[in-house]
């Protein structure tokens, strides 16, 4: 049957919709950067990152940082613009944060090593139509881990009779 079909009094035009393609969304992160003395960011809540879906995990060192971004991918794996509104959050061990979130304003941001060891996962949700429930999410697992010696440390028990 043609697009176009010839009726006595004019064209009948039938369009045909296609549904869009999923999104995706692709994270971008930066080489870790050694963490300077101002850098601070925001506190996460408390869980237990071990058990948080990630999209994949990586590591940094106890004096680093490392900016992250998202970017968006339809499912052939063509860049597309991410629609929505873009919320970051992290979730930190019971035991104390382990990573800070800072936005650097331009829809990045950096997470930076508070210097406590250990893993915490920084997520992103999208809330595309803006409901409060996201339709895409991302998560990277940060595994903060002790840096070269830098001092080595004398430690002398009580004294004791010979």
């Amino acid at each position: 049957m043609d697009l176009l079909d010839q009726h006595p009094d004019g064209f009948d035009l039938k369009v045909v919709l296609k549904p869009r393609r999923p999104l995706r969304l692709v994270w971008t992160i930066g080489h870790p950067e050694p963490r300077l003395p101002g850098d601070v960011g925001v506190p996460g809540q408390t869980g237990d990152p071990e058990t948080e879906k990630v999209d994949f995990r990586m590591q940094m060192l106890d004096s680093e940082k490392v900016r992250l971004s998202v970017s968006g991918q339809d499912s052939q794996g063509n860049p597309v613009a991410v629609p929505g509104t873009l919320a970051w959050s992290v979730v930190n061990p019971p035991e104390g944060d382990v990573v800070t979130l800072s936005d650097n304003g331009d829809g990045s941001f950096e997470a930076i090593s508070t210097g406590a060891l250990g893993t915490a996962a920084v997520t992103v949700n999208d809330d595309v139509d803006g409901d409060g429930n996201p339709e895409f999410q991302g998560s990277i697992s940060i595994e903060v881990l002790a840096g070269p010696v830098t001092a080595i440390v004398v430690e002398a028990g009580a004294p004791e009779p010979r």
